[in-house]
């Protein structure tokens, strides 16, 4: 629908002269007919979510009628490591990872993904969320609203052209989300996501502030733990929790022999579950 946020790209789409397809609900759930309907209107650019990508990457016809694709646009979730191994096989078209919220217009951060080589890059095994578009400013800020340096976690505010008014007849949230720019020009909005900056400028996703306790006075991160445990061989999944003044990790899959010690190669001791 047109008062979906994503749809504010076809606008631009469509006022720039391009032809803008809406693919109907029967094709777009099954990967034959999604990938007849990309043939039959010479579609070479797509938009979609990363669990969309994961259903049509099952059919046999998706590395050929991908490799033909100019541009995908990924977005709405995190794109963790299985998926991004599988994109970067994909010769010829480019993938770019999007990050938005609705409340500033959508997109404010893009990451092209290149090759398997960017995983050993980051020590958390999902798709950076990049850099800021032209005319968005993204702070990286800590409980107190002080600015983070690269390598620290935060709590991701954004700045810039596309950071909307406010919640309509909604003042109380609007004042918790919005404030003025203690750093610059306008005003910022709280994402209530946890990322950081790279030296080389990139922002990594860590996860969301609701998942952030206190643990015997120690602020504790659960995404950052369950990202940490993904990591490690043999984990497919992993959630972190606190039981009874305990950190505790449950997990799919086998733990390697030295898992302590490679948890705590990113991890502070206190956050390294028991």
């Amino acid at each position: 629908p047109l008062t979906f946020d994503s749809s504010v790209k076809q606008w631009q789409l469509l006022l720039s002269g391009h032809p803008v397809f809406l693919v109907d609900e029967e094709s777009r759930l099954d990967p034959n007919r999604f990938f007849d309907f990309i043939e039959r209107h010479k579609i070479n650019v797509i938009d979609c979510t990363p669990s969309h990508l994961k259903v049509l990457l099952q059919s046999p016809r998706a590395l050929p009628v991908l490799e033909k694709m100019q541009l995908v646009l990924v977005g709405g979730e995190a794109i963790d490591e299985t998926l991004w191994l599988e994109l970067s096989d994909i010769q010829h078209c480019r993938f770019i990872n999007m990050y938005g919220p609705t409340e500033c217009t959508d997109i404010v951060t893009t990451y092209r993904l290149r090759d398997k080589s960017q995983i050993s890059e980051f020590p958390h095994r999902s798709l950076p969320i990049g850099r800021p578009i032209n005319n968005v400013e993204c702070l990286v800020l800590d409980s107190n609203r002080n600015l983070q340096p690269p390598g620290l976690t935060g709590e991701l505010w954004i700045g810039g052209a596309g950071v909307g008014h406010g919640y309509l007849r909604d003042p109380e949230q609007t004042e918790t989300s919005f404030i003025d720019n203690p750093y610059g020009e306008g005003r910022i909005y709280r994402s209530g996501d946890l990322v950081r900056y790279r030296e080389d400028g990139e922002i990594e996703f860590i996860g969301r502030v609701d998942h952030q306790v206190k643990l015997r006075g120690l602020r504790i991160e659960l995404g950052e733990i369950e990202h940490a445990l993904r990591e490690l061989d043999g984990i497919e999944d992993a959630i972190a929790l606190v039981c009874e003044d305990r950190l505790y990790a449950a997990i799919i899959g086998v733990l390697p022999e030295d898992w302590r010690t490679r948890l705590g190669d990113y991890l502070p001791v206190y956050m390294v579950p028991g």
